[in-house]
């Protein structure tokens, strides 16, 4: 009943070489999703908005009310 030694070395060797690859795509799917997450709780963390304060009226354009545009015809 003991499996193991039964193999030979080079089906041993697959054997550890498969698991060992298996483990490093759980490894690298985890830290994928790790750092996702890391990623997306550090855009959460910041600011929604950053205001430079500095405004001009060169800047903008005139701003009039949609009453004014559809009576004036623009």
């Amino acid at each position: 009943m003991d499996l193991i030694p039964a193999l030979p070395h080079w089906a041993l060797a697959v054997l550890a070489l498969c698991l060992v690859g298996i483990l490093m795509a759980v490894g690298l799917i985890a830290f994928g999703f790790l750092f996702k997450l890391g990623v997306i709780w550090g855009q959460s963390r910041k600011a929604p908005y950053s205001d430079a304060g500095d405004y001009r009226l060169e800047q903008g354009r005139e701003v009039r009310s949609e009453q004014v545009d559809r009576t004036s015809g623009e």
